[in-house]
């Protein structure tokens, strides 16, 4: 006996649904997310070639103190 594929779920809220989860977000907050993204991905390409720089330095010897 096939059941209602709602009555299958994990979870069942208390009231019924009435609308999807992702219609919440409008398309407009895409190409804002898309540039955040954007944006961290760069930083952590600075901050590698940043650490790449630094462990270059501590090995050829310029950060010593003496």
């Amino acid at each position: 006996m096939a059941r209602d594929p709602l009555e299958r779920l994990p979870f069942l809220p208390s009231r019924d649904l009435e609308e999807h989860a992702l219609s919440r977000y409008h398309a407009r907050w895409y190409p804002v997310t898309l540039l955040c993204l954007a944006f961290d991905v760069e930083m952590f390409v600075f901050l590698g070639v940043l650490m790449v720089g630094v462990v270059w330095a501590c090995r050829k010897g310029a950060l010593r103190w003496v």
